[in-house]
């Protein structure tokens, strides 16, 4: 009988937290309005009702209606949840009671057609009291499955929410601030500019594809949910909250009730959440990525074939590509923060590409190669040493040496291991300037041929001259196809040539080479 082994991992794991209530609770009105559109939507009276005693019953103070607050009301508030359609339009005694509410620290939080205002000077006055406002006639919508990328796993809103499909209503070339925090963003059904760039027949039958089926496409993708900070303020918008249903979907109700405690200035953001509702509960949703154990009966394989899950999250964390050495223990290539790398979550690369550039920031990259054993024969991984780390864009390792080899476009090093303790402890830049144009097209892949060369599969982010790792000398262009180089950094050059994204390479024990798009 031969064995299949899976090693899957889809989000880091971390501690649940306890949700413990505040002394003082949370003071929150809730601004609702009356029914509107279709059934099961823009059901605002239906979430006055039931999130008033669900937050009371959670700790909080909260009240609410269809008038705007007096002043007197709003200087005992916390939180001010507006959920209603045109949230923003204001009359002027409104707009000065918004102004003094907001500037004594009063949080805002807007869902849905919340975050509409009707007349252009309410849009930007909207704008900047919230981050984003619709803007008529520029801003569009589009009733269809949604699908929520998270951007920022690091923030107390968003930490362990995986991402996940709904089906709602999406908001599209909004008026937004340069400042926001985007949390979580969705594709569009909006064509990029790509200034005459790029294939265009394949642009235009998506465009067609997109139009016919009321359905996005890959070429945009703009915030959904964010955050705004101001010095007297804070500010969370969810434009999610179309379908009343929506709200029982513990992904979407989890990130509102942590974003009406971060809105309140709360320093335990989960404070009216269950622990129920927290740690796997939002790595697993509805909607979203299975449990690694569940993925067994998801995959077909061969009857001659036996499946059995070796190694998965919290142990790793979205691994790329593995290799065993000749202990018996898998070394694997993980790459959290694939496809993007270090990048800024900023509104107008989110807006323009999804921000599929790689970028070096303020902090360390999260990559890394990790050797993985089973420490009591059972056939699991149950230890974990980390080779290599603070890598960006890590997608393949191969073994040369006293250490390995790691692509990490726009890089490929060599990690060496001089003592013997199982982490690298010299690295050496072999080549550079590998091209990085998509994060989903650079090299990847390596396989040790029999040769002497590495050989790899390279996507269409070509470049037009790799270089040695000290840059001194060029190679000249590679692109889509395969490539080939020697482990000593001394030679790279072009295997074969194919348009289109490559991605699956192996060799045959006569050396031929195979290879997939």
């Amino acid at each position: 009988m031969k064995r299949l082994l899976l090693a899957a991992a889809l989000l880091s794991s971390f501690s649940i937290p306890q949700s413990t209530f505040a002394a003082d609770p949370l003071r929150i009105i809730i601004r609702s309005g009356a029914k509107s559109h279709g059934p099961g939507a823009h059901d605002h009276p239906s979430f006055l009702k039931d999130w008033m005693p669900m937050l009371n019953e959670r700790g909080a103070k909260c009240t609410g209606g269809d008038d705007f607050p007096t002043a007197e009301q709003l200087a005992q508030t916390d939180v001010l949840i507006i959920h209603r359609d045109g949230g923003g339009n204001f009359t002027p005694e409104e707009r000065t009671l918004m102004d003094n509410y907001a500037k004594r620290g009063g949080g805002i939080v807007v869902i849905h057609a919340g975050s509409v205002a009707d007349k252009p000077e309410d849009s930007e006055y909207y704008k900047n009291l919230i981050g984003g406002s619709w803007k008529r006639p520029d801003t569009k919508w589009l009733e269809a499955p949604m699908s929520l990328y998270f951007t920022d796993r690091e923030n107390p809103i968003t930490r362990d929410i995986s991402n996940f499909d709904l089906d709602d209503e999406l908001y599209y070339d909004m008026d937004v601030r340069p400042d926001i925090t985007v949390l979580a963003a969705a594709y569009t059904p909006k064509a990029a500019d790509t200034g005459g760039k790029g294939n265009k027949e394949a642009q235009q039958r998506a465009a067609e594809f997109v139009a016919k089926h009321k359905g996005v496409n890959i070429y945009d993708i703009q915030p959904q949910i964010w955050s705004y900070t101001k010095d007297d303020y804070r500010a969370f918008v969810c434009i999610p909250g179309h379908y009343y249903a929506n709200f029982s979907h513990n992904g979407l109700r989890t990130t509102i009730l942590r974003g009406i405690a971060w809105a309140g200035k709360r320093d335990n953001v989960d404070e009216l959440c269950k622990p129920a509702e927290l740690g796997d509960a939002l790595r697993y949703l509805d909607g979203g990525a299975p449990r690694p154990q569940d993925l067994i009966g998801q995959l077909e394989v061969h009857p001659e074939f036996n499946l059995s899950l070796v190694a998965s999250e919290p142990l790793i964390n979205n691994p790329m590509n593995i290799n065993w050495d000749e202990k018996g223990r898998l070394w694997v290539t993980e790459t959290p923060e694939y496809p993007n790398g270090l990048r800024q979550a900023n509104v107008a690369s989110w807006m323009d590409s999804g921000s599929l550039k790689r970028g070096q920031y303020d902090r360390e990259p999260m990559d890394r190669v990790s050797i993985l054993e089973d420490t009591n024969g059972d056939g699991v991984m149950d230890k974990k040493t980390i080779f290599a780390d603070k890598l960006e864009l890590a997608t393949s390792s191969v073994f040369y040496k006293n250490g390995i080899i790691v692509c990490a476009a726009p890089d490929i090093w060599f990690f060496e291991d001089t003592d013997g303790d199982d982490h690298a402890d010299k690295r050496t830049k072999l080549y550079t300037n590998l091209g990085t144009r998509d994060t989903h097209a650079v090299i990847n892949n390596m396989r040790m041929g029999l040769d002497g060369w590495v050989y790899a599969t390279h996507g269409y982010s070509a470049t037009d001259d790799v270089k040695t790792g000290d840059g001194s000398k060029g190679f000249g262009p590679i692109g889509s196809g395969v490539v080939r180089f020697k482990p000593d950094g001394s030679a790279f050059e072009q295997y074969c040539s194919r348009g289109g994204n490559t991605w699956g390479l192996d060799l045959t024990r006569d050396g031929q080479v195979f290879y997939t798009q």
